[in-house]
């Protein structure tokens, strides 16, 4: 069993959501009685590294770089970060604080909420995707 740390109402600011995951955790962690009162704490199936893994692939983040010459150069290629909504790389042009919120007992990509990061940079099957 791994447990989440969740934004709740105490914790809630402009830049956050309700439900947001702050962090992954063992479930032998022992929170402060502080950490307890402000946050919501939920347990969930796997370990803290299987949690995790699980988080990374719901968001699919990714590196894109647009190489402006063949030839050797000081100038650095554009840089974008990507997230992999399934069928297409998209740009994450606001990224939020928290990625991955956990609603109704299931994880929610972030990302994908803000329809600014719907742009379409690179058309791709899942399985090619790597991050």
């Amino acid at each position: 069993m791994a447990q989440l740390l969740l934004i709740s109402a105490a914790t809630k600011r402009e830049n956050n959501n309700i439900g947001d995951v702050v962090g992954v955790y063992n479930d032998t962690e022992n929170f402060t009685v502080k950490e307890r009162s402000k946050f919501t704490i939920a347990t969930v199936e796997g370990t803290r590294e299987e949690v995790a893994k699980q988080m990374e692939s719901i968001i699919g983040l990714t590196m894109a770089w647009k190489a402006t010459t063949v030839e050797w150069s000081l100038e650095r290629p554009e840089q974008k970060l990507l997230w992999a909504d399934g069928e297409s790389l998209k740009e994450v042009a606001v990224k939020p604080t928290y990625l991955v919120s956990y609603v109704d007992g299931k994880f929610v990509n972030n990302v994908a909420k803000n329809p600014l990061n719907a742009t379409i940079l690179l058309s791709a099957k899942i399985k090619d995707i790597k991050p």
